[in-house]
């Protein structure tokens, strides 16, 4: 299968991608590559877009809520649009801040991103799953609950 991963050079996105060329060709596009301005994004032709990218660090989305909004909307935008000329599916990969979006621009946005798959699917009929990570870590990962249960344990101290 063929597949384009968003926000492959991620924390999350850069472990998915490295599973899936196992098994798959897969290609790779960040955010930063993206013209969001243009409202539109010449992408490869695939059967299944999995889509990480997305401005995520909450301290810092609540410090820029527009660019917050516009990155993570308007890059889930280009992707359904492209996966609807392409009749390909796409996995968004959300956030568990999305079940509570009023208590950050983050969880705002990734909940406005998980709305855009609805619609896509009930209106263009897009094949659209989204996943709901909760608190992920391993290697390469900046900071998570379970990162600070570590650090707290290796130096002894309470939990």
């Amino acid at each position: 299968m063929n597949l384009l991963v968003t926000g492959h050079k991620g924390f999350i996105g850069s472990h998915f991608m490295n599973a899936a060329r196992k098994f798959h060709s897969v290609q790779g596009i960040d955010i930063d590559t993206v013209d969001l301005s243009q409202g539109s994004v010449t992408l490869p032709n695939v059967e299944l877009i999995v889509h990480f990218a997305a401005k995520a660090c909450i301290r810092i989305c609540n410090d820029q809520p527009y660019e917050t909004y516009k990155i993570n909307t308007l890059s889930t935008l280009n992707v359904l649009e492209h996966a609807r000329r392409l009749d390909a599916k796409v996995i968004l990969i959300g956030s568990s801040n999305a079940t509570a979006p009023l208590s950050n621009i983050y969880g705002f946005s990734k909940r406005a991103c998980e709305d855009l798959c609805q619609f896509y699917h009930s209106k263009y009929n897009v094949t659209t799953t989204v996943v709901r990570p909760h608190n992920v870590y391993g290697p390469g990962s900046k900071t998570s609950v379970i990162g600070i249960f570590q650090h707290l344990y290796t130096l002894g101290l309470p939990l």
